[in-house]
């Protein structure tokens, strides 16, 4: 009754992949699609993490109809019970247990064909890349980046084997809520400014480069520790975060000097667009740009992805954790846009001071299934 089919680089089947989301999503408002080019740069061995990454893409098809996607992984940087990590990822489908199942079997027949013995997912062979299913937030117009996903696709998971493993939140925060933050977070902000410490906003125009890739050193150290994180290669960072260059504003995105002049840390927030993105149809090209600029308005919102402080800055408790943290608040609270603290993991330092200031969240898990 189910066919399942494995593939590599077949332009025909490549198209057939690359079109399962438009099926899925057709007439979903919501739905943010990716851009086309990127994907078939991704499935045609050309992904920024493809040094050490390895991949095969799978189809599932009823009476001769797709009726599901998905890629193993096998991510050699990271390791768990004493083997490779596999994964699952780019996965889609519709509403079929059984089609899925048995697509995902055929993933971990190849996965356990390379030793591995354990896989999360979704998750596109790294954390550096789109994982996780939504699992609270369908009502809302998603940000770029968050994970969306049909709400039935956690029970395609669980009716495969798999587990949930981990859980993430984005709080999302509306100005008058986000003013009393930043006046609880003041104090700590201009002490800190009065013990010597500067803010400097990231270069566009002329150093860019040289301040993404200290983005990329902050971002290594503060996230070492976390399950399932590996450092990736500086080329591999501008490929997958250079873009943001488009659409970024000074502003938001600053780093923390010490009084020695050190960075130790960092603000990363970016301006919303979904009906902007959205219109642009998963095209980047100079008609997709128009779409953009035509469709995007104001920001909807800001969306934080990335604050925090070096561990040495840490041990120091020098309360430059809140000088960041006002910071944001203060940014999204003038402006008058919702603040989006993004995926934060549960325990994280930026649930603890968005605690008690919630306006809504979203909810999100990461899957497990021993091999």
């Amino acid at each position: 009754m189910y066919q399942v089919i494995a593939f590599e680089g077949e332009p025909a089947r490549v198209a057939d992949f690359l079109a399962v989301p438009h099926r899925i999503y057709r007439g979903d408002p919501r739905w943010i699609p990716t851009f086309d080019a990127v994907d078939r740069r991704d499935m045609l061995g050309q992904h920024p993490l493809g040094a050490i990454l390895e991949r095969r893409h799978f189809l599932a098809m009823r009476q001769g109809a797709i009726v599901a996607r998905a890629t193993a992984f096998l991510n050699t940087a990271v390791h768990a019970d004493g083997a490779p990590v596999g994964t699952v990822g780019n996965f889609e489908a519709d509403n079929d247990p059984d089609a899925v199942r048995a697509m995902l079997e055929a993933c971990f027949a190849w996965h356990r064909e390379r030793g591995v013995k354990t896989v999360w997912g979704p998750m596109n062979g790294s954390l550096w890349t789109p994982n996780r299913f939504m699992i609270r937030g369908f009502d809302d117009m998603p940000f770029y980046g968050e994970p969306y996903n049909p709400p039935y696709y956690p029970e395609l998971f669980a009716f495969a084997g798999f587990a949930p493993v981990k859980r993430w939140n984005s709080v999302f925060t509306d100005p008058a809520a986000t003013r009393d933050m930043a006046e609880k977070t003041r104090p700590r902000h201009d002490a800190a400014l009065a013990a010597g410490y500067r803010f400097r906003p990231i270069d566009i125009k002329k150093g860019f480069l040289t301040d993404l890739l200290e983005l990329r050193r902050l971002v290594v150290d503060a996230f070492s520790g976390f399950t399932g994180f590996h450092e990736i290669s500086e080329q591999a960072f501008v490929d997958l975060y250079g873009s943001i260059r488009g659409i970024a504003i000074p502003e938001l995105i600053q780093f923390l000097h010490d009084p020695a002049g050190e960075i130790v840390g960092y603000l990363c927030m970016l301006p919303d667009f979904p009906r902007g993105i959205r219109a642009m149809r998963g095209r980047a090209d100079w008609l997709g740009k128009l779409r953009f600029l035509l469709a995007r308005g104001r920001p909807s919102s800001y969306v934080a992805l990335y604050l925090g402080i070096t561990r040495a800055e840490q041990a120091r408790r020098s309360g430059a954790g809140g000088a960041l943290a006002h910071l944001g608040c203060h940014l999204a609270a003038r402006d008058g846009v919702t603040l989006v603290s993004a995926l934060m993991a549960e325990g994280s330092f930026a649930r603890a001071w968005s605690r008690g200031h919630v306006a809504r969240t979203h909810e999100y898990e990461l899957y497990q299934k021993s091999l």
